[in-house]
């Protein structure tokens, strides 16, 4: 048996990281970029930064008026899921563009790429427009919760300075604010995604003590509400919207309190080329895939049915109806030390079984009591051409 291309020793999560990142750089080579910034946010980092954007405590708290002064209940039980499922069918889409072009710049490049340099200029405006306003309109939010909060506590109000000085004052603390997230952003990325992996879970456990805290304290409920359509335009609804008798369009402008709440999912596109593994799901290149079974006899035999198994290769073949995947090409198959390298493995769910063709390397450990009958885990390696 030759030993003169041994296989290389198992992988720590530190070094299957650097491979990854490696991969990714090679993909925007492929696509005639190159990296140039540090990557350095996790899956759950990348998922954070949309999270955050989106904020549910704030963007529902503050936009909530635009939905009940519409028609009521039945904007928030009819009108938001409604907007969410639209909104999830554009998440949906952008996701299945950004696995093909993990690229910084996200929209306007894939406009760019797959509609000309047109398309590419006019998103890349729309995109600015909307950046622009929507940051001054959180952080004019954000100035507005902290002056009534000071206010309410100490009594202290920025009325107290006249017109002029409130305004100023205002323009003050908005640029302070903006100012303080632009010295967060140049410090780099490790920080914003600890900030933003603090933010995700924060979010998560305010917006769930806040829900429990309301149905808790509520007198009563009235599920029947949620979609109940009612009049509110006008006085009866603090004139949040003009008066009119068209249920219908004020059903459609119930729709910008969901629309406003539920945006900025693209912020995870945008920091694509920071994000380690950007391309997971990438059909074309060095594709990383990972199987987890939650059946405890779906593992090919050598692996533990517990544990992820990956696979790599530099290209794949999915036959999802028959649960056959194919990997071609420099292709590695491993769990912890456990390895399979071949120029073709096959993966078949439905058979449970494992194929490897042509130039077949593998490695397990077995176990064996030594002279002092203590059991050892020894290196066996097998190939085949």
């Amino acid at each position: 048996m030759p030993d003169s291309d041994p296989l290389p020793a198992p992988l720590d999560d530190e070094q299957r990281q650097r491979e990854t990142i490696a991969d990714d750089v090679r993909l925007l080579n492929s696509l005639g970029y190159g990296q140039e910034l540090s990557r350095q946010m996790s899956g759950f980092s990348n998922f954070a930064v949309s999270f955050s954007i989106i904020c549910i405590v704030a963007g529902g708290m503050t936009s909530f008026p635009q939905g009940l002064s519409s028609v009521g209940g039945a904007a928030i039980g009819i009108g938001w899921p409604v907007s969410c499922l639209l909104a999830l069918c554009v998440a949906l889409a952008m996701a299945q563009i950004a696995s093909a072009f993990p690229t910084a710049g996200g929209l306007y490049h894939w406009a760019a790429i797959l509609g000309g340099r047109g398309w590419g200029w006019l998103t890349a405006w729309f995109n600015l427009a909307g950046l622009v306003t929507v940051l001054a309109a959180i952080n004019v939010g954000t100035y507005l919760f902290a002056a009534r909060s000071v206010e309410s506590a100490w009594g202290v109000s920025a009325a107290q300075l006249g017109p002029g000085g409130e305004l100023a004052l205002q323009i003050a603390g908005v640029t302070a604010i903006t100012v303080a997230q632009a010295i967060f952003n140049h410090i780099g990325i490790r920080v914003t995604a600890a900030l933003t992996d603090f933010s995700g879970y924060w979010i998560m456990f305010i917006a769930l003590a806040l829900t429990g805290a309301m149905l808790i304290a509520a007198p009563s409920l009235d599920p029947a509400r949620l979609l109940t359509f009612t009049n509110y335009s006008g006085a009866a609804g603090g004139d949040i919207w003009p008066a009119t008798q068209s249920i219908g369009w004020l059903f459609l402008l119930g729709f910008l309190l969901p629309a406003y709440t539920i945006t900025g999912f693209d912020a995870s596109a945008h920091t694509s080329e920071e994000t380690v593994g950007a391309s997971h799901h990438v059909p074309r290149g060095n594709v990383r895939s990972v199987f987890e079974s939650r059946d405890k006899n779906t593992s090919p035999g050598m692996f533990q049915s517990d544990k992820p198994v990956y696979a790599s290769a530099d290209f794949l073949e999915v036959e999802t109806g028959n649960g056959i995947a194919t990997y071609r090409q420099k292709a590695k198959l491993w769990q912890e030390d456990q390895v399979i390298r071949a120029s073709v493995l096959v993966l078949d769910r439905n058979a449970k079984r494992l194929v490897a063709e042509t130039q077949v390397v593998s490695l397990f450990y077995l176990e064996q009591e030594s002279a002092e009958k203590k059991k050892e885990r020894k290196p066996a390696t097998v190939q085949a051409e």
